[in-house]
């Protein structure tokens, strides 16, 4: 069993996030349509496909033969993320999964593309995308708002 532990400012943001994903307002008590979790086709859409999927993590790319990840499509990419334990050369055998429904903090995917968690995580492999620009905030809280609220294929 993986004993990293989440820090209280990924705690406290992966509240918010479940708030968020119950509708749960601020103190006003109003909610606004952005505080809406995103579905996977969003973040397949505006994420994973154009970010991972035309680039590393597509057949004979560099993401599947060495993080043994294919996301060239939206059904091949939820399949090979949710529950699914990384396979990589870097993380095999490390018992870590790639995206763990409602934990932000123990998913590898959510650990690797934001570099707060990558920074103060434990994490296998190398921090996503590999070219050192790391993905707009608003991307990164997309994915991990997806996760959060169950990561499910919608």
């Amino acid at each position: 069993m993986d004993s990293r532990r989440p820090s209280w400012p990924s705690l406290v943001r992966h509240l918010a996030w479940i708030g968020a994903a119950w509708g749960l307002g601020g103190c006003s008590g109003s909610s606004s349509s952005s505080s809406a979790p995103a579905t996977f086709t969003e973040v397949y859409e505006q994420v994973l496909g154009p970010q991972c999927g035309q680039m590393c993590h597509m057949p004979n790319g560099s993401g599947v033969t060495l993080g043994m990840l294919d996301l060239s499509t939206q059904t091949t990419a939820f399949n090979a993320l949710v529950e699914v334990a990384a396979a990589g050369s870097a993380c095999a055998g490390k018992n870590v999964v790639r995206v763990i429904p409602g934990n932000v903090d123990q998913s590898l995917l959510a650990e690797k593309i934001d570099p707060k968690l990558f920074q103060s995580m434990n994490v296998c492999g190398s921090p996503m995308p590999l070219d050192e620009n790391a993905l707009p905030q608003t991307q990164i809280d997309e994915v991990e708002s997806w996760i959060a609220a169950g990561a499910k294929n919608d």
